[in-house]
Formats: C-alpha cells, structure tokens, sequence
C-alpha cells in the first residue's frame, strides 16, 4: 500500500510499466499532501535508488550546469 508514510522507491533498470506505477504512487501522495512543485521534486528524487539515482543526480547536475532550475 503506498501512504504518505512509505513512499514507493523506484530503481530504474528500463522497466516502463515500473515507472508507470511509481509515478502513480508518488502523483497520489502529491494528491494528498499540499506541497508547492520544488517540494514534489525533492520528495520524488529521495524515492529514487540505485542506477536511476545516479541518473538523476547527473541529470541535474547538466540542467543546473545549462542554467536550468530544476523545480
């Protein structure tokens, strides 16, 4: 069961249903909680693990690199 209290993790490996279903647990919760976008983003990249944390820390980091805010 995905609360606000267990958030589910996602790990990447190209798994699309995967993806579909973490985003659809972590969207949910954003239904539950009243949080502003740069929340959101800080609460869905903490649910990430293993080679998509990675990913995503070198993503940002490119962004912010180009001028981006990442929100």
């Amino acid at each position: 069961m995905t609360t606000t209290t267990h958030p589910p993790m996602f790990k990447g490996w190209y798994d699309l249903e995967g993806a579909q279903t973490w985003m659809q647990g972590i969207e949910h919760i954003f239904r539950v909680m009243v949080t502003s976008d740069d929340q959101n983003v800080r609460l869905a990249t903490h649910m990430l693990a293993d080679e998509v944390e990675f990913w995503w820390a070198n993503a940002k980091r490119r962004l912010e690199v180009c001028g981006a805010v990442v929100s």
